[in-house]
C-alpha cells in the first residue's frame, strides 16, 4: 500500500522536480500516525500542487481562463503523497469511502482534520457537494479496502470579489440549492419536460451531472443546435459528467423521461 512519505521526505524535497519527489516516495518509508500534540501549523509549500506531483489521483481534465477541472481518484487501501490545494473549488463527491485528511507541519507532524465513513452516504443523493477552501500540506487516505474514493473538483481562480449586476441564469427558476460566494454561484436544478431556460451573459458556466441515463433522456440546445451530450469534458460511463457552456449563449435543457434530473450549474461571474 503507498503512502506519503516521513519528515526525511520534507528535508529533501524543497528544490527537487515533482517526479524527484515522486521517486523518493516510491522507496521512502512511510507516514505513521503521529502524535498531533507536537503539531506546529499549516504548511504551504510552493509547487506541490496535486495536479503536478500526483497527477495519477489528480488528473486534469480541463483549464478555462476562470476555472479548472480535475478528476479526483484514490484508490482503495491507499493513500495520497502530501500535496497542497491553493485555490477555492468546489468538490463533487461521487464515489465516497471511509476517508481520513491530515495536514502535515514542516517536521512531518500530522494532524487529522477530517474523517468520514463512506456508509453514511446514501448512493440516491449523489453526487454530494461541498464548498472547500485552500489546503494546506496534507494528504487524504482512503481507508476503504475494496472502493475506490472519487470525486470532480473544479478549482475557481480568483473567487473573492463581488459579482457586478444580477444573473438572468435559470430566470423564473427556484432551484432546489443555491450557495453564492463573491463571484461564483452554484445551483441544483431539476430538469423535466418543461425547458429549463439557461442564459450564460457575460458568464462562464459548468454543466455537472448524470445526463442520457437509463432514466433520462436529456436533450440541450444552443438556439438550432443540439449539443451532443455524450461528448463532455471527460467521457465516462460510470461519472458525473461536466459540461463547459459557452459565453454569451442561450441554452434550452429538457428530459424527455417524466420525473426529473437533477443537474448542478457552476455560475462565475467575470
Amino acid at each position: 500500500m503507498m503512502m506519503p512519505v516521513s519528515s526525511f521526505y520534507f528535508r529533501v524535497f524543497a528544490g527537487k522536480l515533482c517526479s524527484v519527489m515522486l521517486m523518493l516516495a516510491a522507496v521512502g518509508p512511510v507516514y505513521s500516525l503521529q502524535d498531533t500534540s507536537a503539531y506546529t501549523g499549516d504548511f504551504w509549500p510552493d509547487n506541490i500542487d496535486g495536479t503536478d506531483c500526483f497527477p495519477e489521483y489528480h488528473r486534469l481534465m480541463a483549464d478555462q481562463q476562470r476555472a479548472r477541472v480535475v478528476d479526483v481518484m484514490i484508490p482503495a487501501g491507499t493513500a495520497e503523497i502530501p500535496h497542497t490545494h491553493k485555490i477555492d473549488s468546489f468538490m463533487f463527491v461521487d464515489r465516497p469511502t471511509s476517508v481520513v485528511v491530515r495536514n502535515v507541519d514542516q517536521m512531518g507532524n500530522e494532524k487529522v482534520v477530517h474523517q468520514t465513513s463512506g456508509d453514511l452516504l446514501r448512493a440516491d443523493s449523489l453526487p454530494i457537494w461541498q464548498f472547500m477552501e485552500p489546503e494546506p500540506y496534507h494528504y487524504v487516505e482512503n481507508r476503504d479496502s475494496l472502493n475506490h474514493y472519487r470525486a470532480i473538483r473544479i478549482e475557481i481562480y480568483n473567487l473573492k470579489g463581488i459579482a457586478s449586476g444580477s444573473s438572468a441564469l435559470l430566470e423564473g427558476v427556484e432551484p432546489e440549492e443555491m450557495f453564492r460566494k463573491g463571484k461564483v454561484a452554484l445551483y441544483k436544478v431539476q430538469v423535466s419536460e418543461e425547458p429549463l431556460e439557461i442564459h450564460s451573459n457575460d458568464r462562464t458556466l459548468f454543466l455537472i451531472g448524470r445526463l442520457n441515463s437509463e432514466t433520462s433522456v436529456v436533450s440541450l440546445t444552443n438556439g438550432d443546435a443540439v449539443l451532443n451530450l455524450a461528448k463532455p469534458v471527460e467521457e465516462s460511463a460510470d461519472r458525473p459528467k461536466v459540461w463547459i457552456l459557452n459565453e454569451h449563449s442561450h441554452y434550452s435543457l429538457t428530459n424527455q423521461v417524466s420525473g426529473g434530473e437533477s443537474v448542478y450549474l457552476i455560475e462565475l461571474s467575470p
